[in-house]
């Protein structure tokens, strides 16, 4: 099979597959981004104005400010700019996944994304630079999709995520996901970080579409990456967040609680007030309804919401009800299984 390179206006680099739809053109099933641009999906006429109480500025957002097509390139996202060396329990000695570990069995109704074979209903996207071609970032091994498999530790990868072809609106995303051991680039002692992508738009083939993230991280409470905060990604998409003032910060807290409705966008983070995460399997269960809420769970417990999603398409912010789900490659070797959907009246 002959692939050729395609360069984006956002110095992005897809990989891409010859058309043919054969076994022997894509054995894995895996679609492969091209660099031409895909409006996002099913957004609705009518803007939603944030409600105006004690709105107050959410804490950055990193290295994930604008992460378009046509505004930052990739390469200004270096990966040396990474805040602190490596704080988590992680050891780079930790034994590899139980095949014999199957995890949480699919329930009755739910549409499986993840068929345990192959990359069949998935479309991936790779950023620029050196490293793993996005066939092999992204590989199927004993049920579970390995990414960065065989990549050395230390040596320069590029980001990439996976995003499902299909756009959903209301639903129960379930997936497990584990750390590996290797790191790499200029995040080769540091803490690990990727996420989920969800209600994806504009621009589907950029690596990193306009949309909402569930950061996945092990990075201790109120470091750069803590899983259950909520990441903007892109200038064109905004939200709500219920938070309490706590330790110089703004933490989760649910309204009923104290918690008190602030606006986040344009890259920006709500924190999680717990950390929740562990070595081995963690279960994220992400609960989205439309544009009005979407609840973080991860081990069971409730870490997160955001609330009025919103995204401007061109023509000035809008609800922001469906789009496509995304899982992202950023710098750590990591396993994801039994990725389903339970879609919600």
């Amino acid at each position: 099979m002959k692939d050729s390179i395609i360069v984006t206006g956002a110095g992005l680099v897809m990989w891409v597959a010859a058309l043919a739809c054969s076994e022997d053109a894509a054995p894995s099933g895996m679609m492969v981004a091209s660099s031409r641009a895909t409006e996002g999906a099913g957004t609705n006429a009518g803007s939603v104005e944030p409600e105006p109480e004690e709105s107050a500025p959410v804490s950055g957002g990193g290295d994930r400010e604008a992460i378009n097509p046509g505004s930052v390139d990739l390469e200004e996202r270096s990966p040396a700019a990474d805040p602190s060396p490596s704080t988590d329990a992680l050891s780079d000695a930790a034994p590899p996944p139980a095949a014999t570990d199957a995890g949480a069995a699919p329930e009755l109704g739910d549409t499986v994304l993840f068929n345990g074979q192959n990359l069949d209903g998935w479309t991936a996207a790779r950023g620029d630079g050196a490293g793993q071609t996005i066939q092999e970032i992204f590989q199927v091994t004993d049920g579970m999709i390995h990414v960065y498999k065989g990549a050395v530790q230390g040596s320069t990868q590029p980001i990439a995520s996976l995003r499902t072809n299909e756009s959903y609106s209301s639903y129960v995303l379930h997936l497990e996901y584990m750390w590996g051991t290797a790191r790499f680039s200029g995040r080769s002692n540091s803490d690990r970080d990727a996420g989920i992508l969800f209600h994806l738009f504009n621009n589907l083939n950029a690596v990193w579409p306009d949309s909402f993230e569930f950061q996945m991280g092990t990075s201790e409470l109120t470091g750069e990456y803590v899983a259950g905060d909520i990441f903007v990604i892109g200038a064109n998409t905004r939200g709500q967040t219920s938070s309490v003032s706590s330790g110089g910060n703004l933490v989760f807290a649910e309204l009923a609680n104290g918690g008190m409705r602030r606006s986040v966008t344009n890259g920006g983070r709500a924190r999680t007030n717990v950390k929740l995460d562990m070595a081995g399997w963690n279960t994220i269960e992400l609960t989205v309804r439309a544009d009005t809420e979407a609840e973080y769970k991860l081990n069971g417990v409730v870490v997160n919401r955001v609330y009025n999603m919103e995204g401007n398409t061109g023509a000035g912010f809008q609800p922001l009800p469906r789009g496509p789900i995304a899982l992202q490659a950023e710098y750590a070797e990591l396993f994801y299984r039994n990725v389903r959907l339970r879609e919600l009246p």
